[in-house]
């Protein structure tokens, strides 16, 4: 491990994480909707000092200058590759597969 951060991530409905690790790898993806409305989301993967793995997605809505949080949760397992369903396959899960390369399997579907 490098550099050692403390982190408390808030969840929706559960309670919050708080832990010492560090960053592996981030996406992000936005989209502009209807209205002026833009939508972000944010999923990071962590890597804690105990090498428990946390995965963090939050989805935030952006109008008139005034943002809101529309959704904050996390998951936790001892493996990386147990977060993939956490994470799911949207854009900003997707750029976070590339951004950490082998670390976490990219979900493909393979056609014959």
């Amino acid at each position: 491990m490098t550099k050692l951060t403390a982190f408390l991530i808030e969840r929706d409905g559960e309670p919050d994480l708080q832990f010492t690790g560090e960053v592996v790898g981030c996406g992000f993806a936005h989209d502009h909707q209807a209205g002026g409305v833009t939508r972000s989301t944010m999923v990071r993967l962590f890597r804690t000092e105990a090498d428990n793995w946390i995965a963090e997605i939050v989805v935030r809505e952006e109008f008139a200058g005034m943002r809101n949080t529309v959704r904050s949760a996390a998951s936790v397992s001892d493996t990386a590759e147990g977060l993939v369903g956490f994470f799911g396959n949207g854009r900003a899960a997707k750029a976070l597969y590339a951004s950490v390369g082998s670390i976490l399997p990219r979900p493909c579907l393979f056609i014959e």
